[in-house]
């Protein structure tokens, strides 16, 4: 049985400030630090076989506090990364709605047609992420792993291993800041055991 716990980085400065921030990054807050040690509090007795981190700064901090672990002990991998915005990085969400109107729209309400001025699509994230997925899981059958990234990716993620498409992932579960989803593996079929649990912050 393999078993993956899958979660998103802590609440950041950009996050606050509703900005997108993609591929640039933006330091944790106080609040995002707590919520990763609460994340760690709640892990604490899990020994984690391989520990998996997008190369973002905000990720592997996550990650450090987490676990306790150096970042000598923590995989960076680029192909984790949140979705490219390009030219929109920086930008809050109501600049964003103002100036692309249209890809607003689709990249809430129809999120397959999102085709931005520059940067990647979610078709183009899910060809990145997925089978970097998939060498991580074949890589480490019957252990268990940690993997700390993005909303998009998660959602991406969990969309591929619930059979759900791309135009379906603003209708899963929302994804907070150290959220926890966790996928098990038996006989290589996934089962979603938990998916944006937040639990922990009670």
């Amino acid at each position: 049985m393999t078993l993956i716990y899958l979660t998103r980085h802590g609440q950041t400065k950009w996050n606050e400030e509703r900005r997108l921030q993609g591929w640039k990054d933006a330091p944790l807050t106080q609040l995002g630090l707590s919520q990763a040690k609460k994340l760690g509090n709640r892990l604490k007795e899990i020994t984690f076989d391989a520990i998996y981190s997008s190369d973002s700064q905000r990720a592997f901090e996550t990650a450090q506090i987490i676990t306790g672990k150096a970042i000598s002990e923590i995989n960076l991998i680029k192909d984790l990364r949140e979705l490219h915005f390009g030219d929109l990085e920086g930008k809050t969400i109501k600049e964003f709605e103002n100036e692309f109107p249209d890809q607003y729209y689709n990249f809430w309400n129809a999120p397959h047609n999102y085709q931005p001025p520059s940067g990647e699509n979610l078709s183009q994230i899910s060809q990145r992420v997925l089978p970097k997925i998939d060498e991580i899981i074949k890589k480490h059958k019957n252990e268990v792993i940690l993997i700390v990234c993005h909303t998009i990716v998660v959602k991406i993620i969990l969309a591929n291993f619930d059979n759900k498409e791309i135009k379906d992932i603003w209708n899963m579960p929302y994804i907070h800041p150290t959220s926890l989803s966790i996928i098990e593996f038996v006989e290589d079929k996934p089962i979603i055991l938990k998916q944006g649990d937040t639990s922990h912050f009670d």
